[in-house]
């Protein structure tokens, strides 16, 4: 019997790009037994425009609503909640699935009945679908747990997982890190996480992304609060891991609370301008060269003598 395949996405204030996303699913050569679009209270037509595929495909298209804005991560957590597939795709509104995304990741897994959980890499566009720059990520194969530690694999709108990942989820997180590092990290416990080098996604780069317009930073990326941003969501996802401990061997625990440390240090550097941290962080420089360049430890100091009122 075929497995069930779902996809659940997340919007807000996606019109100008959704229906050429929700055109590339329909439009699979597998396609999905079911979509689950929950829109944040956009204020745009992004909710007219989904409801119009409940009823213009055999696909089971459901679309939900919530009360008041919750932010991504809770609105992809009841994405999640309403799915009923074996196998969970993540989706963003603003990107354009290549026709064989389901049916190439299907076949993995197929083939691979141990992975629960594969991220591909991705060409990126920008907002009139010309390519930028394709992926080239080094990682190839299963994933351990060690580097999910340091640094996330692959965006959320590249993953598909298996129903069980989904549901440790969302049995156990906290729901403030960020939502595809911690599925990525609850696979990786397992010894289940595979990336795939091959660009399955065109990436939306614009200047209303929810998480992917850093990449459109590039200036003055030594003074751009988007460091004191992604350390605060570093250290997000580490404190998050503290749910995952009885899942992890005693060493793994050990390692997860003394990265919880480094991760407070920088972002105390970062944030509250404690300076004196950048000399802790220094001293464990194995630690430092994983997250970030011997420039970027510089940026970092440097970032941490910009006043507050400058920001």
């Amino acid at each position: 019997m075929d497995k069930t395949i779902s996809v659940a996405m997340a919007v807000y204030q996606g019109a100008p790009f959704l229906t050429k996303q929700m055109e590339s699913l329909i439009n699979q050569t597998r396609l999905p037994n079911e979509i689950i679009i929950v829109d944040d209270v956009s204020d745009d037509e992004t909710f007219t425009i989904a409801k119009q595929y409940e009823t213009c495909t055999n696909i089971n298209v459901k679309v939900l609503k919530q009360t008041k804005r919750v932010g991504y991560i809770q609105n992809f957590k009841t994405a999640l909640s309403h799915t009923s597939g074996d196998y969970i795709f993540l989706c963003d509104q603003d990107d354009i699935w290549e026709h064989n995304k389901i049916e190439t990741m299907m076949s993995l897994f197929q083939k691979h009945p141990e992975i629960t959980c594969i991220n591909t890499s991705a060409q990126y566009i920008d907002a009139f679908d010309r390519a930028i720059y394709c992926e080239t990520n080094t990682h190839k194969g299963v994933i351990d747990l060690n580097e999910i530690f340091y640094h996330n694999i692959s965006m959320g709108c590249t993953m598909a997982f298996t129903k069980n990942i989904c549901e440790h989820y969302l049995k156990k997180s906290c729901f403030e890190a960020p939502h595809d590092w911690e599925l990525n990290l609850i696979a990786a416990l397992q010894g289940t996480l595979y990336y795939l080098p091959i660009p399955l996604v065109k990436y939306r780069l614009h200047e209303h992304n929810t998480t992917g317009n850093d990449a459109l930073q590039k200036s003055n990326h030594v003074f751009n609060d988007t460091r004191e941003k992604n350390a605060r969501t570093m250290l997000q996802f580490i404190e998050g891991c503290g749910a995952y401990q009885q899942d992890m061997h005693p060493l793994q625990t050990k390692q997860q609370k003394q990265l919880c440390r480094f991760y407070e240090k920088r972002f105390e550097l970062l944030h509250n301008k404690k300076k004196r941290n950048w000399f802790y962080l220094i001293t464990h420089i194995t630690t430092y060269r994983k997250i970030v360049s011997t420039k970027g430890m510089l940026a970092d100091l440097l970032y941490a003598f910009k006043s507050k009122q400058a920001k």
